[in-house]
């Protein structure tokens, strides 16, 4: 057993019994003694690593004659460490810490005004993503939830929706990775590169250890590793680990494929669920970035195409959500068709926005040479959902103008 972790001026002393440690401190005060150091006994803690149905150990713990403290966890080289060894509480302090640098993010983002989407991401990636991701190699099998909605309330503040907003939707226009699959991807790296260490190295041998032991315990590193890569269909290279198995590269990206593959089965079922997103499932069938955000938008017009494409414009269909108002009975208030106001009412056939509608299509026919009266009505509205966003940005906050002077007459 190693009794002990050394780095830079950090020391972790370990053993398997208190008499045992207790022993180790005693030769450790001795030595300090000997050679004139002194110990900092605010950040010298006991920590007892086990499982959750046994007591702390109730020994006190002397260092000289000084009582240390036992903790239920302890931050070492920036990663907090519970007794239990359960990552929620890492996880939890991540999140913490990743929050401060969304926030200083969303600071710059709103007093610049606006940001692209490349630079928007760049700087999450940058900022964010690290301090969430920081040693997932070792914690990321399993998903946190709390680290997703992080990431969610980033993707939330770029494209300018509320709360309500259905995640489906927001997730597959920005095409972000979610944080899970991410931390699993790094695992299978450090995977990679364990197997790659001489095996004289302290970390090989710990990696064996693991290896070894992962027949006997179901929680152990090598048996996340297992699952993941057998999800992956790469159950046989789990077990080859010798210099003649795949390079790296190609392993991590057969695993990352893979598991975009399963999610954005998963991601297609939910939008299948969701009967906000009647539209929106009709338009939108691979998961990646929505060329809408790469366009030069205003923050205004970005949140009104994206809030049309989620289904949480100020419509009554969506209003009527909120009063338990029964769906045939959301009418649009705006002209007397008694049709149901959603999206594509609004869009395509309602009698009040009839002039700025035929400017509409008149621009688009302009620039793009492409008439939509001609079309049929859900071909036409694919179009309007999925290209020309400016020009659709501006008709749709026109409409609102009207309607807000509607209501205030």
């Amino acid at each position: 057993m190693v009794s002990c972790l050394l780095y830079a001026d950090d020391l972790v002393i370990m053993s398997d019994s208190a008499d045992g440690l207790q022993s180790q401190l005693d030769s450790l005060h001795k030595w300090t003694k000997d050679h004139l150091m002194t110990v900092n006994y605010d950040k010298s803690k006991v920590m007892h690593i086990r499982k959750t149905t046994v007591n702390q150990c109730g020994h006190t713990f002397m260092f000289g004659d000084k009582t240390l403290e036992l903790t239920s966890k302890y931050r070492y080289l920036g990663l907090v460490i519970c007794e239990h060894t359960d990552f929620t509480t890492t996880t939890h302090e991540l999140l913490t810490a990743g929050s401060r640098a969304l926030g200083s993010l969303t600071s710059k983002y709103y007093n610049m005004g606006n940001m692209d989407y490349d630079t928007y991401t760049k700087i999450y990636d940058s900022t964010v993503s690290p301090i969430l991701e920081y040693a997932s190699a070792v914690w990321g099998f399993k998903k946190y939830n709390p680290l997703e909605r992080l990431q969610y309330r980033a993707i939330r503040t770029f494209l300018g929706v509320g709360k309500h907003a259905p995640l489906p939707a927001i997730t597959g226009d920005t095409g972000w990775t979610p944080i899970h699959m991410k931390t699993q991807c790094n695992m299978i790296k450090l995977w990679c590169k364990l197997c790659e260490i001489p095996e004289y190295r302290l970390c090989r041998k710990t990696f064996m250890w693991d290896f070894n032991i992962s027949n006997r315990y179901k929680r152990t590193w090598s048996n996340d590793v297992k699952t993941i890569m057998t999800k992956c269909g790469l159950h046989d290279v789990y077990f080859n680990q010798n210099s003649e198995r795949q390079p790296t590269a190609h392993i991590v990206s057969c695993v990352k494929n893979k598991l975009v593959e399963l999610h954005q089965q998963e991601w297609l079922k939910a939008l299948e669920d969701m009967p906000k997103l009647r539209t929106y499932k009709n338009i939108k069938a691979d998961y990646n970035v929505e060329p809408y955000l790469k366009k030069c938008l205003s923050r205004q017009q970005r949140s009104v195409i994206a809030r049309m494409r989620s289904g949480t414009l100020h419509l009554e269909i969506e209003k009527g959500r909120f009063r338990n108002v029964p769906l045939d009975q959301r009418l649009c208030k705006m002209c007397k068709s008694q049709s149901i106001e959603d999206e594509s009412h609004l869009l395509l056939f309602c009698e009040r926005y009839e002039q700025l509608r035929t400017t509409l299509f008149n621009d688009i026919r302009d620039k793009y040479n492409i008439d939509l009266t001609t079309l049929p009505a859900n071909i036409k509205l694919k179009h309007l959902f999925c290209n020309y966003s400016k020009l659709v940005s501006n008709f749709i906050l026109n409409c609102f103008t009207i309607r807000q002077s509607r209501i205030n007459c």
